[in-house]
């Protein structure tokens, strides 16, 4: 079982280390199956991590180009309706419009 090359690794840390896997030996356990099982764990770690945020990217990148696409449809099938506006579950809802609220104000 390889601890490293030679300048990276020192003497004193590669004794520790052929002392610690001695112990496991002593006590019944591999310490080439412990350190294989070790470097699976943390790669599985790092693609599950990694698979999550590639989901979340996925998923925005869908919901602008359904919301960019509903509002394309939206805008030519209903040119008179600007004041229809897409919500984020993909709903429909009217805009406030601001210029009823200046007239009423200024009357």
């Amino acid at each position: 079982m390889g601890l490293g090359p030679y300048p990276v690794i020192s003497i004193e840390y590669a004794r520790k280390q052929v002392h610690q896997n001695q112990i496991l030996l002593y006590e019944g356990e591999d310490p080439l199956a412990l350190k294989q099982k070790s470097a699976q764990d943390k790669q599985q770690r790092l693609s599950h991590v990694f698979s999550d945020a590639a989901r979340v990217e996925y998923n925005k990148r869908v919901k602008y180009k359904l919301h960019f696409i509903l509002t394309t449809v939206i805008d030519r099938t209903y040119p008179h309706k600007r004041s229809l506006q897409i919500t984020t579950n993909g709903c429909l809802r009217r805009q406030s419009s601001n210029r009823a609220t200046q007239r009423s104000l200024s009357g």
